[in-house]
């Protein structure tokens, strides 16, 4: 609808150009990945918001995005201390075999 309307608007070219990006990666894409895309569109979401009148805005469809990056930076910040438990017992049994016994 709003392309239609402002058709050559850089900010809305740049949000449907992230759309087809992230739609268009596969189901197996890593999450960081999804994650950069959610939060480039998340930007140029908002810049729109900073630039358009208030019978364009889009405010309400932000803030399901906003809590999907949010739940997704949780994950991945629950997921370090198991990560660096991994690293640190593969690190270890490198290690291992070039001890001494």
């Amino acid at each position: 609808e709003l392309l239609e309307e402002f058709e050559e608007h850089a900010v809305l070219k740049q949000l449907c150009a992230i759309c087809v990006r992230v739609a268009d990666l596969p189901l197996s894409a890593p999450l960081a990945k999804l994650l950069t895309g959610a939060e480039l569109l998340l930007s140029r979401a908002q810049m729109w918001e900073e630039l358009a009148a208030r019978h364009v805005s889009i405010y309400d469809r932000l803030k399901p995005i906003e809590l999907l990056i949010k739940r997704w930076r949780t994950i991945e910040l629950k997921s370090w201390p198991s990560l660096l438990d991994t690293r640190e017992a593969a690190a270890a049994r490198r290690a291992a075999k070039w001890w001494l016994h």
